[in-house]
């Protein structure tokens, strides 16, 4: 999604489809026969090609709860902008438009064999449907827990928001034989009550309970369903409620998602209802995927064009960094690709903290607005609550609560991994960032490659960009440590408790070569930076391009209706 077409129909209007899926059986009455009105139509279109059965799609409607949904989601912000509120309308319409007519021509390119859909092709969409789904069985365990008073486990709503911290991302695999590509089913681990103790099960069990008639509860008497599709709603439901009768609730998550299976014979897993509120949409998502890398797939970049743009760009960054205002925000920036270092007033460092608990937070704020404690007295406080500061290890993006661990055990821990890589600063910032991954609890520490910028010496009225104590203890870092090394004390701030480790060093007037390193841990080149910038920018020109030629060939087969939506932006 790099460029404004791609986030338009796969960002935008996809939100769109998955609130009108799930949603257009709850409208209040008074507007629910308002909302069931088309706004917008793609026309049936037939593409021929020589030699070739013609392919000729389904003429498809664009109702007004589908444009609601993404005019309360985003109108605000496109006001904001400069549009007016007519215009808004307008434009959001369009990329529900667009989406449609960019399906249209990913079916077409299905037909004629210029793409094929695979077993992995179902996996993936099975996977993402499944994230959904264990998103939505956090929150409603999370009901289930906060209903008897129990500690909750983290929000997640989707794939993406799934787990509490972040994982660290893996290498691509090799692309497999799609004759030999297994077929995916969620693990038994993933399961809900299946393992743990009675009171896990008794919640778990529950928690299935209470999916079930969510799901219930989002296809009842919806408006755009057939009755075939709700003959299947039926019968989905009922499966799922006599499983649950003969508490069998284990059974119910592993047959709520098939790609591969057919309502009309009801044959092995799988439920109409997921696939309906969830499946369709995941599976077009993964077509205009596909679309988009199969137009993509011609570009390419010259090594003349990487040499060029580098160049270039170390010319740009000696003349725009003359001025201090453009360097600091280019050396504290986490994705800039920093290649001139005017001065060595900027070093970088990483960090682990482990927080203070919200309680613990409270009673410090509470004991500073008391306002008769002294500086030393507030410090002593809060060094007296680290003591009782509990954090976890990290599994799979959650906490490891069976084994709880003092801020001196995980100080302890990564001590003894980074004392090996003291002087290998190559493998000690890979292994301080798969640290990060197992005990940090900075959302910003994650991912972030250089790390933290820290200026050495602030400019005259220059205020501190972090809490002083981490940019004392960073500047103590600087004058003490080599690059790939470990502070030895640990540093408290009204967050918690900071581990830190001192990433690099710059130099005045160093220029990065084409073929360095960006970072001490040799991830990624300079070379390919630039490369993967270039080519990127290439392919979203291409597809821009095509996409916008196939949208504009195919306006005449879409008809609007203005008048039955005026009065989003009418007062």
């Amino acid at each position: 999604m790099r460029n404004k077409i791609v986030r338009l129909i796969i960002c935008f209007a996809l939100a769109a489809v998955l609130s009108f899926a799930a949603t257009g059986c709850l409208f209040e009455h008074n507007y629910e026969k308002d909302y069931m009105q088309v706004v917008a139509t793609v026309k049936s279109v037939s593409f021929e090609r020589e030699g070739m059965e013609t392919f000729t799609t389904e003429e498809k409607s664009i109702y007004k709860t589908q444009l609601v949904s993404i005019w309360n989601s985003n109108a605000s912000s496109l006001i904001n902008q400069g549009y007016t509120p007519e215009a808004a309308a307008e434009y959001l319409l369009g990329q529900l438009v667009n989406r449609e007519v960019l399906l249209n021509e990913a079916e077409a390119l299905y037909h004629f064999g210029d793409l094929k859909w695979t077993r992995a092709d179902d996996n993936y969409v099975a996977q993402t449907v499944y994230g959904t789904l264990d998103g939505t069985i956090k929150s409603i365990k999370n009901e289930v827990l906060g209903d008897h008073d129990e500690p909750t486990q983290g929000e997640g709503e989707d794939a993406e928001t799934s787990t509490t911290y972040p994982v660290p991302s893996e290498e691509e695999p090799e692309e497999e034989d799609p004759e030999t590509v297994e077929k995916w089913r969620p693990d038994m681990s993933s399961y809900p009550a299946v393992g743990g103790d009675s009171d896990l099960k008794s919640v778990e069990r529950e928690t299935v309970r209470r999916l079930v008639e969510y799901l219930a509860s989002l296809v009842e008497d919806n408006k755009f369903a057939t009755d075939e599709e709700k003959a299947w709603f039926e019968k989905d439901i009922e499966k799922m409620k006599k499983l649950v009768s003969d508490s069998r609730e284990d059974l119910v998550y592993p047959m709520l998602y098939d790609p591969e299976f057919d309502p009309e014979k009801g044959e092995g897993n799988g439920t109409y209802i997921v696939e309906f509120l969830w499946g369709k949409q995941a599976r077009e998502t993964r077509k205009l995927a596909k679309m988009q890398e199969y137009i993509e797939d011609g570009e390419s970049v010259t090594e003349e064009e990487i040499l060029t743009s580098y160049n270039s760009l170390v010319a740009t960054q000696k003349i725009s960094y003359a001025d201090s205002a453009a360097y600091d925000k280019a050396a504290t920036s986490s994705t800039e690709n920093v290649l001139y270092t005017p001065d060595d007033n900027y070093f970088y460092v990483k960090h682990i903290l482990v927080q203070f608990s919200d309680e613990q937070k409270a009673e410090l704020e509470a004991y500073k607005k008391e306002g008769m404690h002294s500086k030393a007295e507030i410090e002593s406080f809060r060094n007296n609550l680290v003591k009782n500061i509990v954090g976890y290890k990290h599994i799979d993006g959650e906490d490891d609560k069976s084994k709880p661990l003092s801020v001196y055990d995980i100080y302890a821990v990564i001590t003894s991994k980074m004392s090996q890589y003291k002087y290998n600063p190559r493998e000690a910032e890979r292994m301080f960032d798969k640290l990060i991954y197992d005990y940090n609890t900075d959302d910003g520490a994650f991912g972030n490659a250089k790390g933290y910028g820290v200026k050495y010496e602030l400019g005259t009225g220059e205020s501190e960009t972090y809490m002083q104590e981490f940019a004392d203890a960073a500047r103590d870092m600087y004058d003490t440590l080599e690059v790939g090394q470990l502070y030895d004390k640990l540093v408290v701030t009204d967050y918690g408790v900071h581990i830190m480790y001192l990433a690099s060093k710059t130099k005045a007037g160093e220029v990065k070569g084409l073929y360095d390193y960006q970072t001490p841990g040799e991830y990624t080149r300079v070379y390919d930076v630039i490369k993967d910038s270039l080519l990127s920018s290439k392919q979203s020109a291409a597809y821009n391009a095509w996409a916008t030629e196939k949208i504009v060939n195919r306006e005449n087969d879409v008809e609007r209706f203005e008048k039955r939506f005026e009065d989003l932006y009418k007062a």
